[in-house]
Formats: structure tokens, sequence, C-alpha cells
């Protein structure tokens, strides 16, 4: 557990920049200016620290101190067994076994990693256009691209290309992946599948983080997971929610907007979060994770999708969603029964300029959220 002084040092600082370069961040009033406004004395128990290549924050305002450092150490706990079980950058990870098996091989793997895969297969099921987890052969495409140093408008044919080879491997069924939860047994159709659950493994740890949290009887906890937000209920004197603040896909280290989270998950999806944003014009390329379903090239037009669900695991998979359809938003089109209730916030860009635009009741009184206010 963090707790000196030392570590919350740190962790203060570093927590705001990974969390605008994520999308969100959840802001705090000083405790002094809380227990102003209550009338009385307000503590808050907070913990920051790694987890899955980013800071996971837990603030829980409403628990005897003691027993909420108990429940934030069964989180950390539990965020480090999902992570040993899915992460892809150790070389005992069982998901790192299973994309070395040989095809048709069934593989036993952990519960969490079974559901990981149950998970990210059905959002590909759901949505073929815009959502795949085959992305290990993806993402290495990427490195090389970014390593090629792409420079200049010169170059597009050759960015064009490299993620053009990447095409074969994206356009891949959910098919080619047969999980079972109940009996933990995996397996991969073709050499050709390696599984990246990036897109998934966060929102599940909000989810079970926040059981855990109430399971200890809070009912306002908050938890930001690299700019993944989830939130028991509104924090305690204060029922318009937990403020939370929107990165400027831009400028870094602003935001763009705040609003009021009473309830449910956020997650933001944006061109800038890897590697950088492809800028429409001439100047340094930098090939950003999110590739066009289509043309498997950075996709162009939105700079960042946030999204509302009532789950972490739903908001993770629909911001990757919503940035890919863009205008052509899940939401307005309501291809999908199952996302009823969702809200969108996109951020495009035309020729250089940002516009703002909520789709599905963002930042309205309904939906857990209220009090949306653009800041720039």
């Amino acid at each position: 557990m963090t707790g000196s002084s030392t570590s919350r040092r740190f962790t203060r600082r570093s927590f705001l920049g990974v969390g605008l370069k994520a999308g969100l961040v959840a802001l705090a009033a000083p405790a002094a200016a809380r227990r102003a406004l209550a009338g009385v004395d307000v503590p808050e128990t907070a913990r920051c620290w790694r987890a899955m290549g980013t800071l996971l924050e837990v603030r829980i305002p409403d628990l005897p101190e003691a027993d909420a450092i108990e429940a934030i150490r069964k989180v950390r706990a539990r965020v480090e067994e999902m992570e040993a079980a899915m992460t892809l950058f150790r070389e005992e990870s069982p998901l790192v076994a299973f994309n070395r098996s040989a095809p048709g091989t069934e593989v036993h793997v952990p519960a969490d990693l079974a559901r990981g895969m149950a998970v990210a297969r059905d959002a590909m099921r759901r949505y073929p256009d815009e959502f795949t987890c085959f992305g290990g052969p993806v993402n290495a495409h990427l490195r090389r691209m970014e390593a090629s140093g792409v420079d200049g408008a010169a170059d597009l044919p050759r960015m064009y290309d490299l993620c053009r080879a990447a095409s074969r491997l994206l356009r891949l069924p959910y098919s080619e992946i047969s999980v079972s939860e109940e009996t933990r047994v995996v397996s991969r159709g073709t050499p050709a599948v390696t599984v990246d659950l990036g897109a998934v493994g966060k929102g599940m740890a909000v989810d079970d983080a926040l059981a855990i949290l109430a399971a200890a009887g809070s009912r306002s906890a908050l938890i930001n997971f690299g700019g993944s937000i989830g939130v028991l209920g509104a924090p305690p004197h204060d029922d318009r929610g937990w403020l939370v603040g929107l990165a400027h896909p831009r400028r870094e280290g602003e935001l763009w907007a705040t609003l009021r989270l009473r309830e449910g998950h956020l997650a933001t999806s944006g061109d800038y979060e890897r590697g950088g944003y492809v800028p429409q014009g001439v100047g340094r390329l930098k090939p950003h994770h999110l590739l066009d379903p289509q043309v498997y090239y950075p996709a162009h037009g939105v700079a960042s999708a946030t999204v509302w669900r009532p789950t972490g695991t739903e908001a993770d998979v629909l911001s990757t969603v919503q940035f890919l359809a863009g205008s052509e938003s899940i939401l307005t089109r309501q291809r999908d029964p199952e996302a009823t209730g969702a809200a969108t916030l996109l951020v495009s860009e035309i020729d250089g300029v940002l516009d703002q635009r909520a789709l599905g009741g963002f930042g309205e009184s309904c939906g857990g959220m209220s009090g949306l206010r653009r800041l720039a």
C-alpha cells in the first residue's frame, strides 16, 4: 500500500498527469474546503499505486480509516491478481502462454483470463466493424511504424502500407476464439490470432474493485484507473456528485470540460493516448493505436470519445467503439439494444477545429451525470 508522505507527494503529481493523458481525472476540493462546506470533519482515505501500466487511485470518503485501508488492501490484491492473469508484458503470463499455443489446442486458464476473453469475444460479436481483441500483431505493427520514423506527408504511403499489413489480422472473426468460462478452457483457430485484452482489462478491474468497496460498506467511493472512472455514489455532503475533468485532446495538461458524476462509470478513448495523434497537415506524423476498421489506418475525424455506462467493462468497450464509429454513432443508429442508456461525448476535429457533440443525454441530469461545462 502507499501511505507514506513521500508516496502521497509522488502520487498526487503523477496521477494528475496520467489521468489527463488518459482522458479523465477526478478533481478534489482541498480537505479544508470540504470541511468548511459541510460544517463537520469529513475524513477521506485515498491511496494510489501503479497497475496495468498506469496509475490506480482509490478514494473512500465514508468509512473509518482502518476499514478503508483494509478495503483498499483487498482492492490492490484483486487488481494484481487480474493483471497477472491478463498481461502481455510478463513471460509467465497465462495470456502469453495462450498466444503461443498451437491452434486448436485446449488451454486451461485462470478464471480472470477466461472472463476477459469472453467479454472481448462478445464485444467483437456485437461490434464487428469497430472492435477487435486480436491486438498483439496490430500493436507490433504500430510499434514498427513508430520505430520507422515516419515523417512528413511524403511518408504517408509507407505508413498506410504498414497499417495495411495488419488488415488480415483485424478481419479475423470473433469465432476464431473459443471460450468456456465454466470450464476455463480456451483455444484459438489460427496462429494469426493473438489476444490483447487492453480494451477491457481496466474496466473489469474497476467493476471488481468497486464491488469490494461496496462489500466493505462504502456507498460513495471513487476509483480512477488511468482515466476509467467509476463511483458508488455521490460523496458525502455534495449530492451533485464527484467533480470530473475531461482532458483537452490537443493541449497537454489542460481540461476540455468538467461534469458531476453521481453513479456509474466514465471511460475515454482518444487519439492522443498512445503515441500522439495524427495531425491533418504536414509535420511529424505519430500514428495512434485506434485504427479505422475500413482502411486500417489511424482513424481521423474524432479526437476523443467519453462514454458513460452502468459498468466499467461496458464503458471501456464502448469508448473504443464510439471513437471508431464517429459521427455514425452506435447510439444514433440504435444498432445495439444493449447500449440503451449509454451516453457519449464526442470531440471531433475538422481542419484543425475541435467541436464537442453530446449524444444520448451525456451531461444531463439522467444517466448519473449533471453539470457538463465546457472550459475551452
